[in-house]
């Protein structure tokens, strides 16, 4: 194996164990057809170039080059990050979490629990959205923490001395500055997917980080769990908004999509609103949770550090930037006048009208359930056909979904017998994970 290291911009080796990107070739002798990387017959070499990932794409070969054994199974979701082409992991991602989704249990937090009975549900409403001090006894105003703020790390008036050291001393070799147009509206949608996991998160722990606040964040964040690369020339805030919005349907304790879009959503358009140190103090706070964790620390090395630097590099003016993007998010949520969602139209747009006949039928369930002539069961069943345009379809049928490259089958089985648990049963075939894995997230949980 012979390795060329490919310089971007100002990279260079980093001690610390991470770099730009390396690309690698490979001399078969055995084979003359498929001679990659050895010089052929006509002289001409061929290269193949290593999976990137991390902030701008700007690594590769953390995990199987630098990062202990085993590492990788348990800090991401990705069975091979070093293996699997950038082009392939939205649409495995995308199947992972169709087979993992539990309808029963969406269904259940979304439509039965309610603020004033459920002893989860109140307390994280309540907890304040997140606005941060700059001691325990003072807020800060937002027209304080968007003024003042050329020197991000020497500002005493917001950040304590150790913040303010630790934004002085990160170091990183990959490229933070002088970025493109199509790169800084790249990185906008990767800082809203980091800001959806923690918005969540702080909620669930009332700011008080827990020993599984790093799991939480990094299972919440496509860019973390799958190394994710939004393109902005192909992905829109929607297109964000819906995937961190179906993961925390998926994955963690509570599963409510008015709280996963009205509450959290609004929380991280705040967080932008405050501008720059507003975001640094969010991301510090992530970096914090990771470092203290045994299997997601590398996440500051990779996405969490680099933003950091990113944020500080901006100028004054970029504070307007970081508003105007939070006005965009939040006209992709907005209500109606009445202060209700055309939810169809809302999913749609989101990318997770799936859930759409899950709930319709759930819905016909609760409703019909003293029918005594009902049937005991009642099955619905969708098709999870993500070969399909993500425009909006002109037939009526709402059991398409458009995502990744594959076809899918889920049977949502639902019993109208209220003493009977709930089950829900994915079927199909081997890529959307045959037998159901909800055992294995509620361990998780």
């Amino acid at each position: 194996i012979e390795c060329n290291q490919k310089i971007n911009g100002n990279s260079g080796r980093s001690s610390d164990l991470l770099d730009s990107s390396l690309l690698f070739s490979t001399d078969d002798n055995d084979n003359g057809d498929n001679n990659v990387g050895g010089e052929e017959e006509d002289g001409v070499g061929v290269s193949v170039e290593r999976p990137m990932y991390g902030f701008l794409n700007q690594f590769d070969s953390v995990f199987t080059s630098f990062a202990r054994e085993g590492l990788a199974p348990c800090m991401l979701e990705i069975p091979f990050p070093d293996g699997t082409p950038m082009q392939d992991r939205r649409r495995l991602r995308l199947e992972m979490e169709l087979s993992k989704f539990d309808a029963d249990r969406y269904c259940n937090d979304t439509f039965y629990l309610s603020p004033e009975d459920d002893e989860v549900y109140m307390p994280i409403i309540k907890t304040p959205q997140c606005f941060y001090y700059a001691n325990q006894k003072e807020e800060v105003s937002l027209l304080e923490q968007e003024t003042d703020m050329d020197s991000p790390s020497s500002s005493s008036s917001f950040f304590t001395k150790e913040e303010s050291q630790y934004l002085a001393s990160i170091s990183s070799s990959v490229r933070v500055s002088n970025l493109t147009k199509s790169e800084t509206d790249s990185s906008l949608l990767h800082l809203m997917d980091l800001l959806y996991a923690f918005a969540y998160n702080y909620r669930m722990t009332d700011g008080e980080p827990t020993c599984e606040s790093s799991w939480t964040i990094s299972i919440l964040s496509p860019t973390l769990s799958w190394l994710e690369s939004y393109n902005s020339e192909d992905d829109s805030i929607a297109t964000v908004v819906g995937g961190c919005v179906k993961r925390a349907l998926t994955y963690p304790y509570f599963r409510s999509f008015d709280f996963c879009t009205d509450v959290v959503i609004q929380d991280v358009i705040q967080i932008l609103r405050g501008g720059r140190r507003m975001v640094l103090r969010c991301l510090l706070r992530m970096h914090d949770i990771m470092d203290g964790s045994e299997f997601h620390y590398l996440n500051n090395k990779l996405t969490i550090d680099p933003f950091l630097l990113w944020i500080q590099h901006l100028s004054s003016n970029d504070d307007s930037m970081l508003q105007t993007f939070a006005h965009q998010i939040l006209q992709t949520s907005e209500k109606r006048d009445d202060g209700t969602y055309n939810r169809r139209k809302f999913k749609e747009e989101l990318g997770i009208q799936f859930l759409l006949p899950i709930e319709q039928q759930f819905l016909e369930k609760t409703n019909y359930s003293d029918d005594s002539s009902a049937s005991s069961e009642q099955q619905c069943t969708l098709i999870y056909d993500s070969s399909a345009s993500s425009e909006e379809s002109d037939s009526d049928d709402d059991e398409i979904s458009s995502c990744g490259n594959t076809k899918q089958q889920c049977t949502l089985t639902i019993s109208n017998d209220s003493t009977k648990s709930q089950s829900t049963t994915i079927i199909g075939s081997s890529d959307c994970g045959g037998d159901n894995n909800d055992d294995d997230d509620d361990d998780d949980n």
